[in-house]
C-alpha cells in the first residue's frame, strides 16, 4: 500500500469517524430533549397522581351525619322525677324545674342517643289528673334536651296508680343504630 493510498484511506476513517461522532453528539441531544420533555410529563403525571389522592382523602372524611336506624331498643331507660302536681298547671316556674328534673335524670344516661318512644306515667288517685300531668311533663321534653327529644317523638301518657301524686316515671326507648 501506497503512503498515498494510506493517507486517503485514513482521511476517509477519519471523515467517517468524525460524521459518526456528530451522529452521536446529535443523538444525545435529541436524546436530552426528550429526556426533559419525558421529565416534564413525568412530573405533570406525578402531580396529578398528588391532586388525585388529595381529592381521594377528602371524600374518605366523615361527616356528622347520624348512623342509620336500625331498630327500637326493647328495654327503656327510666326516668323518674317529683313535682308539684298542683302547680304544674298554672306555674312557670313549676314547668322549668320539670324540665331541668328531666335533664339531670337524663345527664349520662342519654347521652348520643335518640328517643324513639317515650311513655310517661304521672301519680296520683286521679286518672284524669294523673293524664293531665303526664301531657304537662311530655310537653317540657324538648326542652330538657332537644337533641335526645326530638320534635317527631312518638309518646303516650298514662296514669299509674302505684305512684304517689306528684311523681312521674319516663320510660325511654332509644333507637339501636347500626355500630350499636
Amino acid at each position: 500500500m501506497h503512503l498515498s493510498d494510506w493517507r486517503a484511506s485514513s482521511n476517509a476513517r477519519h471523515k467517517s469517524a468524525g460524521s459518526e461522532l456528530a451522529k452521536m453528539r446529535n443523538v444525545e441531544s435529541q436524546r436530552g430533549r426528550l429526556l426533559s420533555v419525558e421529565s416534564i410529563a413525568g412530573w405533570v403525571f406525578a402531580d396529578l397522581l398528588l391532586v388525585l389522592f388529595l381529592v381521594g382523602l377528602g371524600t374518605g372524611i366523615a361527616r356528622d351525619e347520624e348512623p342509620p336506624i336500625v331498630g327500637m331498643s326493647p328495654d327503656s331507660i327510666n326516668l323518674n322525677i317529683n313535682f308539684d302536681a298542683a302547680r304544674l298547671a298554672t306555674s312557670d316556674p313549676e314547668k322549668q324545674k320539670v324540665c331541668e328534673s328531666i335533664r339531670n335524670e337524663s345527664l349520662g344516661r342519654l347521652d348520643g342517643k335518640r328517643a324513639a318512644l317515650v311513655l310517661v306515667f304521672s301519680g296520683g288517685k286521679n286518672p284524669a289528673a294523673g293524664v293531665d300531668s303526664s301531657s304537662r311533663i311530655r310537653s317540657q321534653l324538648s326542652c330538657a334536651n332537644d337533641e335526645v327529644f326530638r320534635k317527631d317523638l312518638v309518646f303516650r301518657d298514662y296514669w299509674d296508680g302505684s305512684l304517689p301524686s306528684g311523681a312521674a316515671r319516663l320510660e325511654v326507648f332509644v333507637y339501636l343504630t347500626a355500630g350499636s
